[in-house]
């Protein structure tokens, strides 16, 4: 995983702690008094961390982003080494932010959960490039009481990634690597794992109020993992989730599924249609095609299937209950018009009774015999229309 590095904007900089705005002992007018948020912002994008606060405690701001530039120079006590970057290790006094209501912190160093002591507010909270123990990480998510969206993405410090939080609505991990991870969040509604190393035993999933679930494994090119692990599909996380809780089917509510998915590869093909078996419920079906493809995807042996050509898989499954009564909108992306494609969309046309949109998103012009295939095909539902995009 890549560690701490130094990004190019943020809203708010922390300039090392030694270097301090002289300060006039004579108290001088406020201009800041009465200026919109946007324009408070861009004022505090000047300010230390420190200065940035306590103007923030002072103009009663709500939203603050905060971002650290790694220092290449000096060290003091307020810095720790991170791969011989030098991270800026600042101290939060107990309540910091406590009347907040959004919160971005970047690329800090964090080991203590009092600065968010009284957070009962914050609504979003995001963390990325963050180098926090689970502890920690606990110790925060228990303080925002009132927590409704929480991003964690890039960050390290855990082996164990364990969130219990029954207000969020709103969870997003991104570019994590972990041998344990487990969500507990009754209500959550929107969850979305970008490129998450992790074994598939170690994942558990309790949401039964999950509407929307977003889940990628090719988006990044540089993720990697040190013991080789490879990165969670979407199969490995319904089925074993489903797993784990035996009692009752925790996607029951699904009804928005988005992940990227290769169509000509047959295990993928296959992890598909298990898919569509647990998420009974699903109404709206988004799938992208990868540009490109980890190298622990071609190792796998999991494209061997019972039948020899992968164009046919489609026609010999038992129908999937979502696809014949309940799937009403497909968005394919990054189609190209190859044989195992054009079968899946077929099935789509040919099987589901409750289809009003399919959505074709082609990288290149299709050939016009590729377009009038598919008006060819019987439609199980009356009420469908085809659409052909072209990026």
């Amino acid at each position: 995983m890549s560690q701490m590095s130094n990004p190019k904007t943020a809203p708010v900089t922390c300039n090392s702690w030694g270097r301090r705005r002289k300060r006039s002992k004579m108290e001088k007018p406020d201009f800041t008094k009465g200026l919109p948020d946007d324009v408070l912002s861009h004022i505090l994008s000047f300010l230390s961390i420190d200065e940035a606060v306590l103007l923030r405690f002072k103009k009663g701001v709500t939203n603050l982003s905060l971002e650290c530039e790694p220092d290449y120079g000096e060290v003091t006590e307020h810095f720790m080494s991170k791969n011989n970057v030098m991270v800026q290790k600042p101290y939060f006094p107990p309540r910091t932010f406590a009347n907040l209501a959004s919160l971005e912190l970047i690329n800090y160093v964090i080991d203590c959960p009092e600065a968010f002591i009284g957070c009962n507010n914050l609504k979003t909270l995001k963390l990325n490039m963050m180098n926090i123990d689970e502890v920690i990480l606990g110790g925060i998510l228990e303080n925002c009481t009132a927590l409704e969206n929480f991003s964690l993405l890039d960050s390290i410090g855990f082996d164990k990634l364990i969130i219990i939080n029954q207000s969020l609505k709103v969870l997003q991990l991104q570019k994590l690597c972990v041998d344990e991870l487990k969500v507990s969040c009754q209500n959550l509604e929107v969850l979305l794992f970008d490129c998450i190393i992790c074994e598939p035993n170690g994942v558990g999933i309790q949401t039964p109020n999950l509407t929307t679930f977003r889940s990628y494994c090719y988006s990044m090119y540089d993720v990697s993992d040190e013991e080789g692990r490879s990165i969670l599909k979407i199969r490995e996380i319904l089925a074993h989730s489903s797993q784990e809780y035996p009692s009752r089917n925790v996607f029951i509510n699904l009804s928005a599924l988005s992940l990227d998915l290769d169509l000509n590869h047959l295990g993928e093909v296959k992890d598909l249609y298990t898919v569509l078996l647990l998420c009974s419920c699903l109404q709206v079906l988004e799938i992208s095609l990868p540009v490109f493809k980890h190298q622990s995807f071609f190792l796998s042996n999991d494209h061997v299937l019972p039948y020899p050509i992968i164009s046919k898989f489609w026609e010999r499954e038992n129908l999937c209950y979502c696809v014949n009564k309940k799937l009403k909108f497909v968005c394919i992306r990054g189609f190209k018009g190859s044989e195992q494609e054009v079968g899946f969309v077929k099935y789509l046309i040919s099987r589901a009774t409750m289809m009003k949109r399919i959505t074709i998103i082609s990288n290149g012009l299709l050939e016009d015999a590729d377009q009038k295939l598919f008006s060819l095909v019987p439609r199980a539902s009356g009420n469908l229309s085809i659409n052909f995009k072209f990026n």
